[in-house]
């Protein structure tokens, strides 16, 4: 070999070996994922949450009042307030060891000190314009920015490492796919990455560690918990151990609630989406839960919805409801769910304590003060008192219907479908007097209404038939109440006690088409003759009627009745009917098409049993 062959030999064997031992940098699109060496080395020295971060060890809420704007410092444990300072927040509050950081104003970080809330240092945001997020570890704070719009040398976000000391910036890390919102703890800081991914950084130098990318779907959030660090996206909750370098749900650690299809499951908050870097209406509107240690699930097989005013508890792994809790009159602004304190904050300025087992209050607190929001630093607070009583699910869910508050239409419509879930005749009895209350939200009313013929109650007929008692009266000042509901009731249930109820308000002509209508479909569904006679006045009566031309199905329906159980004479009648030039055009089309596929059978012998219409 040449020398100068030799020469170009080692120049190249020293490139591949200095390549070989550079690692790329953060956020590279070439870093390896789904490495089991590099995040078992990543997470090695990183311990699960369940603890108080700040230094004092107490458990501490950190209220951001409004008018006038100042954080108030809360120790939940004594029940009293520890300081109160003026300050501009314009995002979440995240809390550190000795001090806790937020921003001020669009451009400016600070810090305050835990001790005594005075400010310790500002600091100008001066990489990317949109806030996605703030982390503290120890005593520094990490930050990840935005540009709306990628600037020129394809950087899209930013993540910055600040002293904690001084705000001065130690280290920056820019990437050209999008970033979430980060975490950290112990020396660790972790992040969405390009929707796909969960980027691992040492909090020390900047540099990646370790990554983990989904082979199946979006990743938006990360979170430090009791049951250890977390991650996922809408489908569920992934844990961050060996198993995450599958990247599927089925191979990884992964679990989901089961809940109802009417709820909304955010798990945690979208680390993409800048606006949740404040505090907004999301955080009065998602799910509260933490992850049981070293197993798949939650802790307590407990997940709690929380929507404004209202809490609902549900068995994580069978959907079934277990506790419903109403704050009165104003919302809950903050909420965090601890092993033993389901605990709240409230618009109008009251910490709440709830024990989780059993949706009971057990102690309230008043601040006095109008809030914007908190940050809950309260992990392993245990309330002195717990709850006594078992939970009142039918109690609980009709107080959510009769809440006077209209914004929740839907809240009251879920509570309905888990009314009729529940078993005994007080629950139809509920329901009855939804259908049958005066001015009640029409949805409301729909919904109730399907409850009470899904339920199949057989025991509740005399309820229905009570019901169908009522009847307009003008002297009396009485109207008919949900007779359509109660038709449709009884005749899916085919109650032959029914009939004459139902005869009855079939010839009042006070009730609405649609009423009508579903009257004469029970009457068809129980198949009682006695119907025959008064279906025949009521189609000669009401075929010219032009208050049926825009809604035909009552006419129709007698007239299929008719058909189905009538003889001869009915079927000589409808031809008839058919046949004038007079009946309603909508009724003629019906009757023509309905005579020719009827099949001839074995005629009958009209005639009804007329007793039962006296």
């Amino acid at each position: 070999m040449s020398p100068r062959a030799q020469t170009s030999r080692w120049l190249a064997c020293g490139v591949l070996l200095t390549l070989a031992a550079c690692s790329p940098a953060a956020f590279s699109p070439h870093y390896r994922d789904n490495n089991l060496e590099d995040l078992q080395s990543a997470m090695a020295g990183v311990k699960a949450g369940g603890r108080v971060v700040n230094a004092t060890g107490k458990p501490i809420i950190f209220v951001v009042t409004k008018a006038p704007t100042q954080i108030l410092a809360y120790d939940l444990s004594a029940g009293s307030t520890l300081w109160s300072v003026p300050a501009e927040v314009s995002s979440k509050i995240v809390v550190g060891q000795r001090m806790i950081f937020f921003r001020s104003g669009p451009k400016t970080l600070e810090a305050r000190r835990v001790s005594d809330g005075q400010r310790a240092w500002t600091a100008e945001i001066r990489r990317g314009e949109r806030l996605l997020g703030l982390a503290a570890d120890g005593g520094d704070l990490f930050y990840v920015a935005e540009n709306a719009k990628r600037e020129l040398d394809g950087t899209v976000a930013y993540l910055v490492a600040l002293d904690g000391g001084s705000g001065s910036e130690r280290w920056v890390r820019s990437s050209s796919g999008r970033l979430g919102a980060p975490v950290a703890r112990d020396g660790r800081l972790l992040m969405p990455f390009r929707f796909q991914s969960i980027s691992i950084l040492s909090t020390a130098s900047g540099d990646e560690v370790a990554r983990i990318r989904s082979k199946q779907e979006t990743l938006s959030w990360v979170r430090d918990a009791k049951g250890g660090m977390l991650y996922g996206g809408a489908n569920g909750v992934y844990r961050l151990d060996s198993k995450a370098i599958a990247g599927t749900q089925k191979e990884s650690s992964f679990f989901a609630a089961k809940l109802p299809t009417s709820v909304r499951p955010v798990y945690w908050w979208d680390g993409y989406n800048p606006a949740l870097a404040s505090y907004t209406a999301y955080d009065r509107n998602r799910l509260l839960w933490d992850a049981a240690p070293g197993r798949n699930g939650f802790l307590s097989n407990l997940v709690v919805v929380h929507n404004y005013r209202f809490f609902f508890a549900f068995d994580a792994a069978e959907g079934a409801l277990r506790w419903v809790y109403t704050y009165p009159r104003n919302d809950v602004v903050a909420s965090t769910l601890t092993q033993d304190a389901l605990v709240l904050l409230t618009v109008n300025g009251e910490v709440v304590v709830v024990d989780p087992r059993v949706g009971q209050a057990v102690s309230r607190k008043p601040l006095k003060v109008a809030v914007l929001g908190a940050a809950f630093d309260v992990e392993g607070y245990a309330p002195a008192t717990r709850g006594t009583t078992s939970p009142d699910l039918r109690r609980a869910l009709t107080e959510v219907i009769w809440d006077p508050d209209r914004r929740f239409g839907a809240v009251k419509l879920f509570c309905v479908e888990q009314l009729a879930q529940l078993k005994g005749g007080s629950v139809a009895e509920d329901l009855v007097k939804i259908v049958t209350h005066e001015g009640i939200d029409p949805a409301v009313y729909k919904r109730a209404g399907e409850m009470i013929v899904s339920r199949h109650d057989r025991a509740s007929v005399p309820l229905y038939l009570e019901t169908l008692k009522s009847h307009y009266n003008f002297v009396e000042g009485t109207r008919a109440k949900a007779v359509d509901i109660m038709a449709r009731a009884l005749g899916d249930l085919k109650a032959q006690e029914a009939v004459r109820p139902l005869l009855l308000h079939l010839a009042d002509h006070e009730n609405t088409v649609a009423a009508v209508a579903e009257v004469a479909r029970a009457l068809i569904a129980i198949g009682d003759q006695a119907a025959v006679e008064p279906f025949r006045d009521f189609l000669l009566t009401y075929r010219c009627d032009p208050s049926f031309s825009r809604a035909p199905e009552a006419l129709n329906l007698v007239a299929e009745g008719l058909l189905k159980m009538g003889g001869e004479n009915e079927r000589q009648l409808l031809s008839f009917v058919e046949g004038d030039a007079n009946t309603l055009p909508s009724l003629r089309t019906y009757l023509a098409e309905a005579l020719k596929q009827a099949k001839p059978g074995v005629k009958k012998k009209s005639g009804a049993k007329k007793a039962a219409t006296k």
